[in-house]
């Protein structure tokens, strides 16, 4: 554990050089440490409502290890329950059953995600976490997690498309129609014709 704490402060202090760098200052920051801390030192204010966080890099292993103990430490610590990610709302939308319902696993709702940035086993394992963690409490400690992008279109159809199954079969099978060459592999060659018939 003590090795983990060493590996997040210096990622830490390496992150925050990098980040002061980047930001073409002339003077150096006194006292940078005050500015570092450890994961399990997180402490967020009790009126704060919305938690942001950032990505300096996609993809390299050491921030997906970061982020993935940062997010376990915020809905443990923290009581954050909504985890909203820059990903496509009906991939988001798999991964929220899963770790509510569990239907399939934990590296099938990341795959549903169209970012290849998130297919990654941190990612695989903070969900899996999390459908761990969702056993363990009441229905009112539940974690929820969405994405917020609509550019990606075949989960976000299959879900409007289920819906309306259950809903208005008439509906469905109209839109089943419109939307066939709706898709993620045909979304750049629609055009604002087949877009607005649909």
């Amino acid at each position: 554990m003590m090795a983990n704490n060493k590996f997040y402060f210096i990622f830490a202090a390496i992150f925050l050089s990098v980040l002061l760098v980047g930001c073409n200052r002339s003077t150096a920051i006194d006292k940078a440490e005050q500015y570092i801390s450890t994961v399990e030192q997180i402490d967020i204010p009790n009126d704060v409502r919305v938690i942001g966080l950032g990505e300096a890099t996609h993809g390299n292993v050491e921030l997906q290890e970061l982020k993935k103990d940062v997010f376990e430490a915020l809905i443990r610590n923290e009581s954050v329950q909504v985890f909203v990610l820059e990903g496509d709302f009906g991939g988001g939308q798999q991964i929220n059953h899963f770790i509510l319902e569990g239907k399939g696993t934990a590296e099938e709702a990341v795959n549903a995600l169209d970012y290849h940035i998130y297919k990654t086993e941190q990612m695989i394992e903070f969900v899996q976490w999390m459908h761990d963690y969702n056993a363990t409490v009441s229905e009112d400690g539940k974690i929820y997690f969405y994405g917020n992008d609509m550019q990606r279109y075949d989960y976000n159809k299959k879900g409007l498309l289920d819906y309306y199954k259950v809903v208005n079969i008439d509906a469905a099978n109209k839109y089943t129609d419109q939307l066939e060459n709706v898709s993620n592999n045909t979304m750049r060659e629609l055009s604002p014709k087949t877009e607005q018939t649909n």
